[in-house]
């Protein structure tokens, strides 16, 4: 069967939902409550997406809440704070959903 992730947690019915590695994959990351310095950036602005002390990925900013990265990606976990960057400037973040 090989290793299984935790792909979601329902607290109120005590359920994890469990999957493979390819199932953590996502093509976007949706963001909410996102709050930007300067003022909002524009639907195709490219940046840099930072959920961990490890690692930015380039992500293109689409509507409806969207940063979607140059290919399939682990999933961010919701919950998890994302920062986005313009070279080493924080130019906003949101939290994952």
């Amino acid at each position: 069967m090989g290793r299984r992730y935790a792909l979601e947690v329902d607290a109120a019915s005590a359920t994890v939902m469990v999957g493979s590695e390819d199932d953590l994959l996502t093509d976007h990351v949706e963001l909410t409550g996102r709050t930007w310095v300067g003022g909002p950036l524009p639907v195709g602005a490219v940046v840099l997406a930072q959920a961990k002390h490890t690692g930015a990925e380039t992500v293109r900013l689409h509507r409806h809440r969207r940063a979607v990265p140059g290919g399939p990606r682990p999933s961010r976990r919701a919950g998890q704070t994302v920062a986005l960057y313009k070279g080493d400037e924080v130019v906003g973040s949101g939290i994952a959903a």
